[in-house]
């Protein structure tokens, strides 16, 4: 999810051979796919209109619906993220810093789903 229009159009490119990835513009409308879809990983940017992601995150952990439901933020700031955790008392599954490329945008995805491979150097090692 991410409201910067070049963003989201690289996102889509890079998924498009996935019919089952799904886009948003804000928290909004990432909550209404969400609702509607069986969703797994969320990649969300911090800085969204309407809905921001830390907002975004805080929601979804309310739900028990949603207590599966990985959510990564990316941010250009770590510390912002962090800071924003710690004032919503709730983490990101992972946190992507931008700008980033397709390795790292695919290992954060991996290293969310599958935890084994949090302190692994094996995708690093496969690159």
């Amino acid at each position: 999810m991410d409201d910067n229009a070049l963003n989201l159009l690289y996102l889509k490119q890079f998924f498009s051979l996935h019919t089952h990835v799904k886009t948003a513009t804000n928290g909004k409308e990432a909550l209404d796919v969400i609702s509607r879809f069986p969703i797994d990983v969320v990649v969300t940017d911090i800085n969204m209109p309407v809905m921001t992601g830390d907002e975004l995150l805080a929601t979804v952990r309310e739900n028990p619906l949603y207590d599966s439901v990985k959510i990564i933020a990316t941010s250009s700031d770590n510390e912002q993220v962090k800071k924003l955790e710690k004032e919503r008392k709730v983490n990101f599954d992972g946190i992507l810093i931008k700008p980033f490329n397709e390795r790292k945008l695919t290992e954060i995805i991996v290293k969310t789903i599958y935890p084994i491979f949090e302190d692994s150097d094996e995708l690093s090692q496969e690159s």
